[in-house]
């Protein structure tokens, strides 16, 4: 995938439930929801080595 340097996040919208919405500069919106990711990280022990 190649993104373009100049496309910037235009807006952001609280969709709820760990959900946002991001509107970028070049018309594309995208749902992102964060529950899955959080819920994992919750009954993980993260540390700075999972990280890197």
């Amino acid at each position: 995938m190649n993104i373009p340097e100049n496309v910037r996040i235009k807006k952001d919208t609280y969709l709820g439930d760990y959900a946002i919405r991001f509107a970028f500069t070049d018309g594309h919106v995208s749902d992102i929801d964060f529950h899955p990711f959080l819920s994992a990280a919750a009954r993980t022990q993260l540390t700075v080595s999972t990280w890197m």
